[in-house]
């Protein structure tokens, strides 16, 4: 992707679906944050979202198009079928500043990411 400029796009074409995956991934470790998750959400979980505010990468990825599938004669794609994905290069986009805060700092590991939620009190009765 360094190689291209910005505004150009990149056509990859995969035959199975851990591929496709492989290819989303990629897309998503570059996007640049969604404007309304900036004003709603913390710095800290905003770098948990996207993983681009924690690198030093000077680009951002933009999914150009939905995936393209060949017409089939069969009617519907089968595991092992091509698609083409579109991946086009943007400028990157620094986030907000909200109230001074740092947009750096560390996700937070994943026994608080996925920690047992208190049980609320129950106010129902007989």
């Amino acid at each position: 992707m360094s190689l291209l400029a910005v505004g150009g796009r990149l056509a990859v074409v995969t035959t199975r679906r851990p591929e496709a995956a492989t290819v989303k991934a990629f897309m998503r470790s570059r996007e640049n944050p969604h404007p309304l998750l900036e004003s709603a959400s913390s710095a800290q979980r905003l770098s948990e979202l996207y993983p681009l505010l924690q690198a030093d990468t000077p680009f951002a990825v933009v999914q150009a198009s939905e995936p393209l599938w060949p017409s089939s004669a069969l009617g519907q794609r089968g595991p092992r079928s091509l698609a083409c994905h579109v991946l086009q290069r943007t400028r990157r986009r620094q986030p907000q500043d909200q109230e001074g805060g740092d947009a750096r700092l560390p996700a937070r590991g994943a026994a608080q990411l996925f920690s047992q939620p208190r049980p609320l009190p129950f106010g129902g009765g007989a």
